[in-house]
């Protein structure tokens, strides 16, 4: 990026309070007067209001200081990390192994099997308080 910025203090310490853009890219783009930014931001402001619909802020947005390579640059970075995540989350979900399988089947056989017993107890138990009534 920027190798010597000795002369930054000196800029911010000036009569005219420069303000520095630079790209993401670390590249200069311009050198702006804090009294052009306001200007801008006022003119940005009217034309907002000429525009502006009910339900939008009442405030412009803030126009994008970055060149469209870097704003490219910024959304594919984003996409290509939200990929890489969704491939880290559907490799550390793994298949069922035969063992694992045949051991979940063993399991929920069992269940059945335990229910089943208990129905026909209760069954029983019904009968023979039906018959000693």
């Amino acid at each position: 990026m920027l190798k010597n910025v000795s002369f930054l203090p000196k800029l911010a310490a000036s009569k005219n309070k420069w303000k520095i853009i630079i790209t993401m890219s670390g590249q200069f783009k311009s050198f702006v007067t804090e009294e052009e930014v306001q200007e801008q931001r006022q003119k940005r402001q009217a034309e907002w209001e000429k525009v502006r619909k009910p339900d939008d802020p009442e405030e412009c947005p803030e126009e994008e200081s970055r060149s469209l390579f870097d704003q490219l640059k910024a959304n594919k970075d984003f996409a290509e990390r939200e990929r890489e995540e969704e491939t880290k989350l559907r490799s550390s979900v793994k298949g069922l192994d035969d063992d694992e399988v045949q051991f979940l089947n063993f399991v929920s056989n069992r269940q059945l099997q335990i229910e089943k017993d208990r129905n026909n107890e209760e069954k029983s138990v019904m009968e023979e308080l039906k018959i000693s009534l």
